[in-house]
């Protein structure tokens, strides 16, 4: 699939924590979402939104590296299987044109036979992401709404668990 020999793992929060942070939030930076705000703003409204989701219990991060290294992060993936989201996904800029989005939605655990939400949305990411992956069909959700749609879930299977002991 990939001209690069490649291997996909788990996230390690210790040590992938900060570049998965800062690459979400500078490529996102120059979105239609977000270029009004002022980087005081935007860096700490989105960083703190981005903790929010990445702490959420169905959040799942997979990391595209180096079979020989698993500390050189290629590429990555951010998604929740239970609501079919794709929360973001990079690629390195050498390693684009390779197939490993393609590679990594496949190792995601979406069902890509139904539609695929997105979240975060860059300048241009929903042409990226619609070329590169035709057969899928996508639907936009803001990132914030999408936090708040998940910490009612949480809320509702708590509230339940609660309530039957």
């Amino acid at each position: 699939m990939s001209d690069i020999n490649i291997s996909v793992r788990e996230f390690e929060r210790d040590g992938d924590l900060n570049f998965v942070m800062n690459s979400i939030l500078k490529s996102f930076r120059s979105s239609w979402e977000t270029k009004h705000l002022t980087n005081a703003v935007y860096f700490k409204y989105y960083h703190q939104l981005l903790t929010d989701i990445i702490g959420l219990p169905n959040t799942k991060l997979l990391i595209a590296c180096l079979p020989e290294d698993s500390t050189q992060i290629l590429a990555f993936i951010v998604c929740d299987r239970s609501s079919n989201t794709l929360i973001y996904s990079y690629v390195k800029k050498p390693y684009r044109r390779m197939g490993m989005f393609k590679n990594l939605m496949n190792y995601s655990g979406l069902d890509l036979s139904k539609t695929v939400r997105y979240i975060f949305s860059p300048f241009n990411m929903p042409a990226l992401i619609m070329a590169t992956a035709k057969d899928i069909r996508w639907e936009f959700i803001p990132a914030w709404a999408y936090r708040e749609e998940q910490i009612m879930v949480w809320r509702d299977k708590e509230l339940k668990t609660n309530a039957k002991e």
